[in-house]
């Protein structure tokens, strides 16, 4: 970790010290050596709010997307509650997200796949400049394509 794991961001303390441990996703690769090595873990601060910390060398590209300039191998991330129960739905287990959310997983199943960086980039700047999740945006996309194949 870098010296600091607490930030001010639009009036709000987020601090990974004194914040309630919700889950963590990594992407599988050897901490520190890897240079796509990334780990992400949601949290709730003392006032309710939702956030992500991100570690590792992969986070530049989340850095250019959320707009935090201070890089440093960290990044805090404040989320929606929207937005955090989709993040842990997409990369934390179904029991875990009953037990943060309440939320049973049925009819829900993970999705793990390669996407080009540019398009990623777009959907990640999309997601941020509304509300929509990763499941609107794919499911818009199969339902375009479904409809352009008929």
């Amino acid at each position: 970790m870098a010296q600091s794991t607490e930030r001010i961001i639009n009036g709000k303390k987020y601090d990974i010290e004194n914040a309630r441990y919700l889950g963590q996703w990594d992407n599988g690769l050897y901490h520190g050596a890897d240079l796509e090595w990334l780990c992400i873990t949601l949290y709730r601060n003392e006032g309710g709010d939702c956030f992500l910390y991100v570690e590792g060398n992969d986070g530049e590209e989340l850095r250019e997307q959320y707009g935090e300039h201070n890089y440093d191998g960290e990044i805090i991330i404040p989320v929606t509650e929207e937005k955090a129960r989709e993040w842990a739905l997409c990369h934390l287990s179904g029991n875990q997200n009953l037990r943060i959310f309440g939320i049973a997983c049925k009819n829900r199943k993970p999705l793990v796949t390669w996407i080009d960086s540019d398009i990623m980039k777009r959907a990640n700047a999309f997601m941020h400049d509304t509300d929509y999740t990763v499941q609107d945006i794919f499911t818009a996309g199969v339902e375009a394509l479904e409809k352009k194949t008929i």
